[in-house]
């Protein structure tokens, strides 16, 4: 068997295409409400949070995950897109 680092001393050769760039935009995304739970950002701002109060945010953060990820997108966000630079 040939050493490993044989197979890494050659040059490749460039790809006999151009590399294309992909498309962007510039979008916002914004949740609609009634996704994210008060308690879940009043916990999430807190400096200081107890024992308990880690236990209670990690919570919430598992039930919304649950709730949302079996979502589509468009049912948990709103969004504008701000720049097209797709040519």
């Amino acid at each position: 068997m040939d050493d490993f680092s044989a197979a890494r001393s050659r040059t490749i050769p460039p790809l006999p295409w151009s590399s294309f760039p992909p498309p962007f935009s510039t979008a916002e995304a914004t949740i609609k409400a009634g996704h994210v739970r008060e308690e879940f950002v009043a916990l999430g701002a807190k400096k200081d949070k107890s024992p308990e109060e880690i236990t209670r945010h990690e919570a919430l953060k598992s039930e919304m995950a649950q709730r949302l990820l079996p979502l589509p997108a468009d049912e948990i966000y709103y969004v504008h897109v701000l720049a097209d630079t797709q040519a």
